[in-house]
């Protein structure tokens, strides 16, 4: 059964989430690790607000997303050779309820509603998210990387 987009918008601003740098709100959730050094694992919750597409980025560590709540997403991924896949992440039929991200893939996702409710997620990074292995892309990169996903960039939904 399909959780109501209402619910992902109203337990994002219960959790109290910040902005991120490419789009949406996040909250630092849970880091299994006390001591120097980088954590072997990090959690947080990511809601994906109705109206944008993130920005693509990449990161040092995999990433898999876990759906909770709200509108189903369209996931960008273009692979360090090049190639583009999109993948419906959500509830919606032939979409995914958890989605791998390897680490050095370039990624983005946007709403496939036109008005919706947001979108509500975990994250769970391998080894620990870190900023200095995250790193934003602009649009000319992207392209430079894959001249298919210029079709990303149509929308005009971003952050």
């Amino acid at each position: 059964m399909k959780t109501d987009a209402v619910d992902a918008c109203k337990l994002a601003e219960n959790l109290g989430m910040s902005p991120q740098e490419e789009g949406g709100l996040v909250k630092e959730n849970h880091y299994p690790f006390e001591g120097p050094g980088r954590a072997g694992s990090g959690h947080a919750y990511y809601y994906f607000r109705p109206d944008v597409s993130t920005v693509f980025h990449t990161l040092d560590c995999d990433e898999y997303w876990v759906y909770h709540a709200g509108d189903d997403l369209e996931v960008w991924i273009i692979d360090p050779e090049g190639k583009l896949e999109r993948r419906k992440f959500g509830t919606s039929d032939g979409a995914e309820l958890c989605l791998y991200l390897k680490k050095g893939v370039a990624f983005a996702a946007r709403p496939l509603e036109q008005v919706g409710k947001g979108t509500l997620i975990s994250a769970i990074t391998v080894p620990r998210f870190s900023y200095d292995g995250f790193h934003l892309l602009d649009q000319n990169q992207v392209i430079g990387l894959c001249p298919d996903a210029e079709a990303f960039f149509m929308s005009g939904r971003f952050s």
